[in-house]
């Protein structure tokens, strides 16, 4: 039997850092996976991001060189691997400058705007320590003082919204941002669709607050200042060139991005 070859990428510093210490019970794991491959005809080569972006130069890379699998660990945005027996399919976005920009791809979510500055900002020890308020107290800060930008978003089912807009969002995930969390109930990982979630320039401190309580209570119904939606599809027209995140990664959009869902386009194994 030809041997498979798979390459797991290791983030060292996301998130809480279990990465490292799981290692060793990851990598069983992986010699242990319910393919009917035995483990001798398995070989994995494990490979530490150095930078943001080297993960997707080390995927890319992987893809060219024949590699079988290619796993990430670490991160939001990364797929865990267990042993359990059960698979299914994951929705990812695909991000594409009308401008003739870098096309890519994410799994968790493409945004702008206050809280994009806040992930970045937010040191990594702070997130460990205060989790979710590390979020909200930067990303407060920045609603209150970034500039507006006007947004045009034009949807596959034909719905359009146009406004002053200080975040928006496309993302397949639950929790958006690390700030914005989704209700698990309106969003699935599976159905072929992305979330859209727009918050608008609040204009007087009863729209400040009102958005601060839907973002703590994570309830986004009959608010005015907030746009929660779904698409396929969605068109996002700036005045000007928008730097964008995708998946915590910063990437210049110009003035015009598209971005589609590709259904089930990645397989995982869900944990038993």
């Amino acid at each position: 039997m030809t041997a498979q070859h798979i390459l797991l990428i290791l983030n060292p510093v996301s998130g809480k850092m279990k990465s490292r210490s799981g290692l060793f019970d990851i990598l069983d794991e992986l010699y242990h996976l319910p393919d009917g491959t035995p483990a001798s005809d398995r070989r994995v080569t494990v490979c530490t991001t150095l930078y943001r972006g080297h993960a997707t130069e080390l995927a890319s890379a992987a893809v060219a060189e024949g590699y079988d699998r290619v796993l990430c660990c670490g991160g939001r945005a990364a797929a865990r691997v267990a042993g359990g027996k059960e698979s299914f399919a994951l929705d990812i976005g695909e991000f594409c400058p009308a401008d003739g920009g870098n096309q890519r791809f994410f799994s968790y979510i493409a945004s702008f705007g206050a809280f994009t500055e806040t992930s970045y900002a937010t040191s990594q020890t702070a997130k460990n320590v205060m989790g979710h308020v590390a979020y909200v107290l930067g990303g407060i800060r920045d609603i209150d003082n970034i500039a507006p930008c006007h947004l045009i978003v034009e949807m596959s089912d034909g719905t359009r919204l146009e406004g002053e807009y200080v975040f928006g969002a496309m993302s397949n995930t639950t929790s958006a941002g690390g700030m914005v969390k989704l209700p698990p109930d309106r969003v699935s990982l599976t159905d072929g669709e992305l979330e859209v979630f727009l918050i608008r320039k609040p204009r007087t401190p009863s729209e400040l607050n009102r958005i601060i309580g839907s973002l703590l209570a994570s309830n986004y119904s009959d608010n005015p200042m907030i746009d929660f939606l779904h698409a396929k599809h969605a068109r996002f027209t700036f005045p000007e060139p928008t730097v964008w995140s995708l998946d915590g990664e910063e990437a210049a959009g110009g003035s015009v991005v598209d971005i589609y869902c590709h259904p089930g386009a990645v397989s995982l194994i869900r944990e038993g």
